[in-house]
């Protein structure tokens, strides 16, 4: 559990920036 916490955090953030990129690109 305290693994899987960071790696959510991390992992949602990254998402997040890919899909604005791709949103203000467009």
């Amino acid at each position: 559990m305290l693994l899987i916490i960071p790696l959510l955090s991390v992992g949602a953030r990254r998402l997040h920036d890919i899909n604005f990129s791709g949103w203000w690109q467009q």
